[in-house]
């Protein structure tokens, strides 16, 4: 009689073992599934922000090179004649320069303030600069395109699109200006506030035909 209940309370320890054994092994695949699933996440992260950064770099060399162009043909309109070939052909470059200087200004801009984990508080701040420059860069190109095209035009401009850059440029002007404040940034309190007076005057200048 003692011995059945023995065999019985093996066979019922063996049991259990089995089944913690199982259990085991099947938590330590979930487990190792989970961690594999890390790694590869973690491998793939790592790649995009390697990506991001590749890209980074592409778009600051861009940003050179294109304000480094736009500076050096800005005065050659100026001293050739208007309506000319040469004086055409280098508006649009300088057009092409502009709009460079402005898209790869918002990208840097937003990876800085975004996506870049190394940022620090001068970093965004500067980065907030960048697309202060965004927007007034796209507006100069902007305007040396309206002013092609209705280059006849006698009335004051007052089409929405030609209001939407001056809004934007007061609007992120003041809006710079007091975050430069805020945050004691020399540069962002001030640029704004000295950059308006030329622009509001080749504003007044478009709108007034």
């Amino acid at each position: 009689m003692r011995i059945g209940i023995c065999q019985k309370s093996c066979l019922n320890i063996d049991r259990v073992t089995l089944v913690r054994n199982a259990a085991f092994r099947k938590n330590k695949g979930e487990m190792g599934h989970i961690l594999r699933n890390c790694v590869h996440g973690g491998d793939n992260f790592i790649a995009k922000g390697e990506d991001r950064m590749l890209l980074f770099k592409i778009f600051l060399v861009l940003h050179i090179l294109a304000g480094f162009l736009a500076l050096c043909i800005f005065w050659i309109p100026i001293v050739t004649k208007k309506g000319g070939k040469l004086h055409n052909r280098i508006g649009w470059i300088y057009v092409a320069a502009m709009s460079a200087v402005s898209l790869s200004a918002l990208y840097l801009a937003v990876y800085r303030i975004f996506f870049d984990v190394t940022s620090d508080a001068n970093r965004v701040a500067f980065s907030w600069f960048l697309i202060f420059i965004a927007i007034l860069s796209s507006a100069t190109a902007w305007y040396g395109l309206r002013v092609l095209r209705f280059k006849n035009r006698k009335q004051a401009h007052r089409n929405p699109v030609d209001l939407l850059f001056p809004a934007l440029l007061t609007l992120s002007g003041i809006a710079i200006s007091a975050y430069g404040f805020v945050i004691s940034f020399p540069l962002l309190k001030w640029f704004p506030i000295i950059i308006n007076r030329p622009v509001k005057h080749f504003q007044a200048k478009i709108r007034s035909g």
